[in-house]
């Protein structure tokens, strides 16, 4: 009982903060009966747009919300442009700066009567062009249609109330997550028989123009790695490599006295490569749900997948309670050398494609999971919500939430605060 009232009345705060900030720049936002309000979003930033019905000959003013996404703060400077086209041409209304930080107040005075294609541009520290689409010019008040009452379960939060700092909205994305198991892994070569570079006379084993390679060199096919100068004769013959590859075992040193048939190097192809994770003990039970493995490349930013599973051991080692996962994969362009220690990501289970958010935008109310989306400019929903897998700060959502529509990230509790707003008596402040 005591949080439940602590929560009304952190609400009754926050509320009557919210309407005293509306009153402060004077003229409020437009929220009478018969207005117009207007969402528009790019990648850059959101634009909430209020005015009233536009009648001919009429001025009209708009209160144009911009918030910078980027930080989802109200911008501070720069100009608004109304444009409006129609059959009689176009019409620009335009002012240079905001009047209040994010909110700029153009006022409009349109000479004909009829439908206007409406376009807003913003140009500040960023560019940005909003295409709102057919706005109607009515020829007088009598002819502005009612607007049905809509009973809708939002709640408002007024843009004055974002910018103040600990808020933020995302937009939901379609993606499919993994549940993922953590594993340190070693880079090895395949369980396969090297290609052996036999000598191919006997003589003495001579150096190529190009060097000897070393252990772990790599050497390309057909590539000429030594010549053997024949026994009794002054021929040279080339010794060249069978595959692309490293050099994994030297037999013999420029200078030596070989026969025919001896071998001189083994070569591995290192195409492909495994990768030998050590899953510790809690873990090994999910491992019958294995679906691929990411290896991430040491000292860089990428990633190498493979869905090719070679084998999970059937022992645990009893020193560090792990057992062996073995994956082959390609190694692209060699970027993953034998013998070096990397980070293995193991896929066990998936729900598919669907609808992904932050996890920061999950919240638990009651024992019931939910989340906050944003509907229009001010007005948000509460959603209860369905979960799939988390990967990371992502978590995987399957009933409640569509991709592309924005949820909460931050700053959902003052929402929850706000949607309790409905048990405090009317505070006489008109909308």
């Amino acid at each position: 009982m005591k949080r439940s009232l602590y929560l009304v009345l952190a609400a009754a705060v926050l509320l009557v903060s919210g309407c005293g900030n509306r009153e402060e720049h004077g003229g409020g936002h437009g929220h009478g009966a018969g207005s117009v309000s207007v969402t528009k979003w790019t990648n850059r930033a959101e634009l909430f747009m209020e005015y009233k019905p536009l009648v001919v000959n009429t001025d009209t003013s708009f209160a144009v919300h911009i918030t910078d996404l980027q930080g989802f703060k109200a911008v501070t400077e720069g100009t608004l442009t109304l444009v409006f086209k129609g059959s009689q041409g176009e019409q620009v209304f335009k002012v240079n700066a905001p009047a209040t930080p994010g909110i700029f107040r153009p006022v409009a005075k349109l000479s004909h009567a009829g439908k206007y294609q409406l376009t807003v541009v913003y140009s500040g520290p960023f560019e940005d062009t909003y295409e709102i689409g057919d706005v109607e010019v009515y020829p007088d008040l009598k002819s502005i249609p009612q607007a049905p009452e809509e009973e809708r379960n939002e709640i408002s939060f007024l843009k004055e109330q974002q910018w103040k700092g600990g808020f933020n909205v995302e937009e939901a994305q379609e993606k499919e997550l993994f549940e993922i198991i953590h594993a340190q892994g070693q880079i090895r070569a395949p369980l396969k028989q090297a290609e052996k570079l036999i000598s191919p006379a006997t003589g003495r084993l001579v150096e190529a123009s190009s060097g000897f390679p070393l252990l772990g060199s790599a050497v390309s096919k057909d590539q000429i790695v030594a010549e053997i100068q024949a026994e009794g004769s002054d021929k040279i013959i080339p010794v060249r490599s069978p595959i692309s590859g490293v050099v994994s075992v030297v037999h013999a040193a420029p200078g030596a006295s070989v026969g025919e048939g001896r071998p001189l190097l083994d070569i591995i192809d290192t195409d492909r490569v495994w990768v030998e994770a050590r899953v510790y003990e809690p873990d090994i039970s999910r491992l019958n749900q294995t679906i691929s493995a990411v290896v991430e490349v040491p000292d860089t930013s990428t990633a190498i997948e493979s869905s090719r599973l070679v084998s999970i051991g059937g022992a645990l080692d009893t020193v560090s309670r792990t057992t062996p996962v073995v994956f082959e994969l390609e190694n692209q362009q060699g970027a993953l050398k034998i013998g070096v220690n990397t980070r293995v990501n193991i896929r066990i289970r998936r729900c598919g494609i669907g609808t992904v958010v932050p996890v920061s935008a999950i919240i638990d109310e009651d024992g019931k999971t939910v989340a906050y989306v944003q509907t229009s400019g001010e007005a948000f929903e509460r959603r209860d919500v369905k979960l799939c897998i988390r990967e990371g700060n992502l978590v995987q959502v399957v009933d409640g939430i569509k991709p592309g529509e924005r949820v909460v990230t931050e700053g959902a509790y003052s929402l929850r605060l706000m949607s309790v707003s409905s048990q405090i008596p009317a505070h006489g402040h008109a909308h």
